[in-house]
């Protein structure tokens, strides 16, 4: 990924080269305490992140920030430092991004001002907002495409707006990725299908999920369990995952 965006036009050559920081625009949420230490509620990690763009001197990360005063409740210590965190205002909901949209914006901009390159996480509403920014700057982006608004918009939201946000949001998308230098997806073909890059863009596929060590357990003692065992991992608070689907597809395998 950052391989082709030292080569993009306008970007210095690979050796003599000044120094370049990229902007991760993302949909995690942060909580900065009044101590100033900096924690995550979506469990975001910035490790994963500076591997992945080793050739760049400094990470910014964007994201929606509140300030408060009692660290959450199963929130992660976030290792960055204070300028390496763009303090978008906080919001929850279409409704409370309408009120803040002048700042949310403004915040963004400024951040494009100060960086050489971007890195969008989409679909996502700060994606949407800063790239009608990037659209009119020579920056060089990269979409990374991990998940279809189609599908999230079918249950999440009221009813009332699901359709207009998921015209939106997948509009969006298809913009993105068709305009992007670099395109990345975590599907080998469905997601590129339904939102494709443009001619020009350099397009890989790989899986988002990050696993440490301590997420695998000792398998033990070996021991008698039916002949097959299946297991599905991800989020449960939103039905688009579809594991009522699973479920019944279950019944039918007998």
């Amino acid at each position: 990924m950052a391989t082709a965006f030292d080569n993009a036009e306008g970007m210095p050559a690979q050796g003599a080269r000044s120094p370049m920081s990229v902007l991760l625009v993302t949909e995690h949420r942060f909580a900065l305490h009044s101590s100033g230490s900096l924690w995550s509620t979506t469990g975001f990690s910035a490790e994963p992140w500076r591997l992945a763009l080793a050739s760049f001197d400094c990470l910014m990360v964007a994201g929606r920030v509140e300030r408060v005063d009692q660290v959450p409740v199963r929130a992660v210590r976030v290792d960055l430092r204070a300028d390496e965190i763009v303090h978008v205002p906080m919001f929850h909901s279409p409704q409370q991004l309408v009120r803040v949209v002048r700042p949310v914006r403004a915040v963004l901009r400024a951040a494009l001002a100060r960086v050489d390159a971007v890195v969008l996480q989409a679909p996502g509403t700060l994606a949407n907002v800063i790239f009608a920014a990037l659209r009119g700057r020579r920056i060089p982006y990269a979409v990374c495409v991990v998940g279809d608004p189609r599908d999230v918009f079918r249950t999440v939201g009221q009813p009332v707006l699901r359709p207009v946000l998921r015209a939106w949001f997948t509009r969006g998308l298809r913009r993105q990725c068709g305009q992007a230098t670099v395109a990345v997806y975590v599907t080998q073909a469905t997601l590129q299908r339904r939102y494709p890059p443009g001619g020009a863009t350099l397009t890989t596929a790989c899986s988002n999920v990050d696993l440490p060590d301590d997420a695998f357990a000792d398998p033990g003692e070996p021991r008698s369990v039916p002949p097959y065992r299946l297991v599905t991992v991800g989020s449960l608070d939103q039905r688009y995952k579809g594991v009522h689907v699973l479920l019944r597809a279950l019944a039918t395998l007998p």
